[in-house]
């Protein structure tokens, strides 16, 4: 029972949820710029929830999505660079 409580005093990390949408997002959406910039926007929000988190872990419950959401806004980074960098070689190789 004394487990119960304490986690019914923590708190959510903040911008949890929204990070793992935004990396979840990036990768959907890694067809076009568009993945790049929720990417990069879900890795601003994932280090500035990883120094709250790391000032009082104690008081944060799920981190968790915190790592995810920041490991698939980097795999978005990377699948939307490695699309524009393909449509930069068709385009200058076929021109």
């Amino acid at each position: 029972m004394d487990t119960l409580n304490n986690l019914n005093d923590k708190k959510k990390t903040p911008y949890s949820i929204s990070i793992l949408i935004l990396g979840i997002s990036s990768i959907i959406f890694s067809f076009f710029l568009f993945g790049l910039i929720l990417g990069l926007i879900g890795l601003h929000f994932s280090s500035k929830s990883q120094k709250v988190h790391e000032n009082n872990p104690e008081l944060y419950v799920d981190y968790n999505y915190v790592k995810a959401g920041r490991i698939l806004s980097i795999i978005g980074i990377i699948i939307t660079s490695l699309w524009f960098l393909f449509f930069v070689l068709v385009i200058g190789v076929g021109s």
